[in-house]
């Protein structure tokens, strides 16, 4: 509780807050107007204590005056707009997807719930009902997203608390959908089909591991050839990674040399990539997939099914992100220790990462040499 003390002719009044002792002159000397606003401020900490944060009390612990609480509606929209100007077109489809779906969930158009207000069985609820509609790895991105939303509220004054720390997918959803690696055998097929773009892009997946988007949107400044090395930092979790790339894969890197350091090797596609996202190449690569007998064809875009970007997508268990597998697959087989997949693949956990960051770069080549080749070196062409 608060109190009041004199000094000299004036009277001041202290409280604590968070532990911090504040003291303030009240710049009178009748201790009448003391008294009036020392039991002011011990009837606002009583609704503190009682959860009734208001502003009158922000503003006599802090001397600042409190921002109005912002509803759900309100914040994801500015949070949007914010996001709209500065990430790329697939990142925001997705951002407006996640927006849409909570404020529908919490009816937060139909009345004016604030961010304040939202429990953890808000959230809770939102990804059960997400994850029966898509896939597990898809809902825990969702969550993360949502995550960092009410974060940045927290960080903001306009909640107390982070409600999605609290919500934990239910455990009989939280399996994952698995992947495999694909074979030797159907690497080659898959190849044999392809176009040039993805021939370049199913070698480079091979024997790189790298993701589709860090292909699709590799610049000539990646690629050093004098030490034949490829370094990126990952789309997706901006860790740092450098593979040693082989004498075939320098050469197919050579054969489509773009003119300037920061130009892409297939600018045509990174600029699609960049603008729309990786669902359009996702979809090429699974008719390439069907082409070989590996999934069912898809007929046409869901025309007329009623099924969008939030419908449930059948686990096929395999994708281009299946190459990634591969390449972690065939380093094992060929002798590599962990440590020196995980570098190359560029996860893992960071504890393991910080102990085999420095790994010489010798047994990162060796390891990239044992690979085995699955086709004789393609002709590139644009």
């Amino acid at each position: 509780m608060a109190w009041i003390n004199k000094r000299g002719a004036t009277w001041w009044i202290g409280w604590r807050a968070n532990g911090k002792l504040i003291r303030k002159s009240l710049k009178t000397t009748k201790k009448e107007i003391a008294d009036a606003e020392l039991a002011r401020l011990n009837l606002i900490e009583q609704a503190h204590a009682a959860k009734a944060v208001t502003s009158d009390f922000i503003n006599a612990i802090t001397g600042k005056t409190a921002e109005r609480k912002k509803t759900v509606a309100e914040y994801f929209d500015a949070w949007l707009a914010n996001a709209r100007a500065h990430l790329a077109h697939g990142t925001i489809q997705k951002y407006e997807q996640l927006a849409r779906e909570f404020k529908a969930h919490v009816k937060a158009e139909a009345a004016p719930i604030l961010m304040e207000d939202i429990t953890a069985d808000n959230v809770r609820e939102y990804l059960t009902a997400k994850r029966t509609a898509t896939t597990h790895e898809t809902t825990r991105g969702f969550r993360r997203i949502l995550s960092s939303i009410f974060l940045q509220a927290q960080n903001e004054g306009q909640t107390t608390r982070n409600p999605v720390a609290l919500a934990k997918l239910p455990k009989t959803l939280t399996k994952e959908t698995g992947k495999r690696a694909f074979t030797l055998a159907e690497v080659k097929q898959l190849h044999d089909k392809a176009s040039p773009f993805w021939q370049w892009m199913i070698r480079t997946a091979f024997f790189t591991g790298f993701s589709l988007g860090d292909l699709v949107t590799l610049r000539r400044v990646n690629v050093d050839l004098k030490q034949k090395t490829i370094s990126i930092k990952r789309r997706k979790t901006g860790k740092p990674v450098t593979v040693p790339i082989s004498d075939s894969m320098a050469e197919s890197l050579k054969a489509l040399w773009p003119a300037k350091s920061e130009d892409y090797f297939w600018p045509v596609e990174a600029d699609k990539y960049l603008t729309t996202g990786a669902s359009s190449f996702s979809q090429s690569f699974h008719d390439i997939m069907a082409a070989c007998g590996l999934v069912k064809p898809r007929e046409g875009p869901n025309i007329g099914k009623g099924k969008g970007r939030s419908s449930k997508r059948a686990a096929a268990g395999v994708g281009f992100h299946c190459l990634r597998h591969t390449f972690v697959t065939n380093l094992k087989i060929a002798g590599a220790m962990d440590s020196v997949a995980k570098e190359l693949a560029g996860h893992g956990s960071s504890a393991v990462s910080a102990i085999y960051t420095h790994l010489p770069a010798k047994t990162l080549s060796d390891a990239i040499r044992r690979i085995p080749e699955f086709s004789p070196q393609p002709k590139a062409a644009k």
